[in-house]
């Protein structure tokens, strides 16, 4: 990971390939790679390009609903005799993708870091529900008909993104089963906070004074008052714990409760 993050933006590479994980983005290996050399420091980086394959299953890989689409399966492949992971079509980005995957510990973390925050404080049912009721607006005001065809596949499209996280995880588990990779539980956290005008940092996310997110196992929740005392009482499954900041790992399921001091 460090040597590929000499020439590589890393977080611009795996949050580029969990978009299409995620959106089941058939085609997905196009578009440009980018290296801004007017900048000292510059790494190569990839635009997002033409997901017009997205939400759907063109190509028959699901064998239930549309959402059931094996997300690793979009960008790697597992060798069934030795369990690594190996490129697929011959595309730069799954074969550093892959080979950080097999060989560095740390990227695999980082890599399920980076699933775990946008499912739980990215991809979330407020942030679809957004962009829902911004695209029906669209239709209403449109003046023009609508094919029928189209129609159908927005429909799919909102019950695909309804289903997606949770299927996501499941895959992901089932994935790293089948490879020389272990990968735990998930775990439900649920969190309540004092409400406003008290704020908190979850994970370096801005959140309310209620959250729930799923994490797998061993995987770290850190819970802050941004500007807070330094001294802070949290009760976790019923055990106070004391400190500004609220760091451990979950290993099983978590109700937390932040109560004042």
């Amino acid at each position: 990971m460090d040597m590929a993050s000499e020439r590589v933006d890393i977080r611009n590479l795996t949050r580029s390939l969990f978009s299409y994980m995620y959106c089941g983005t058939n085609d997905w290996y196009q578009g440009a790679a980018v290296l801004d050399r007017s900048q000292a420091e510059s790494r190569w980086y990839w635009l997002t390009w033409d997901m017009d394959e997205s939400f759907i299953d063109g190509w028959k890989t699901s064998k239930g609903e549309l959402w059931e689409q094996d997300a690793l399966a979009q960008v790697v492949t597992a060798d069934s005799k030795t369990g690594y992971w190996r490129t697929t079509y011959y595309n730069f980005r799954s074969a550093l993708f892959s080979r950080l995957m097999n060989n560095d510990a740390r990227y695999r973390s980082y890599f399920l870091r980076t699933v775990t925050d946008a499912l739980n404080h990215e991809l979330t049912s407020a942030f679809f529900k957004e962009r829902i009721d911004y695209y029906d607006s669209m239709l209403e005001a449109y003046q023009d008909p609508v094919p029928s065809r189209d129609l159908r596949h927005y429909e799919a499209s909102k019950e695909f993104v309804r289903n997606r996280g949770e299927f996501v995880r499941k895959s992901l588990q089932h994935r790293f089963a089948r490879s020389r990779f272990s990968l735990g539980d998930v775990y439900r956290v649920s969190f309540e906070g004092l409400g406003p005008p008290v704020g908190y940092m979850i994970g370096g996310y801005a959140e309310a004074g209620a959250y729930t997110g799923k994490y797998f196992k061993g995987q770290r929740i850190e819970i802050s008052v941004p500007g807070g005392r330094e001294r802070q009482r949290w009760v976790v499954n019923g055990e106070t714990i004391e400190g500004k900041i609220l760091s451990l790992p979950v290993r099983s399921d978590l109700f937390i409760s932040h109560v004042k001091t």
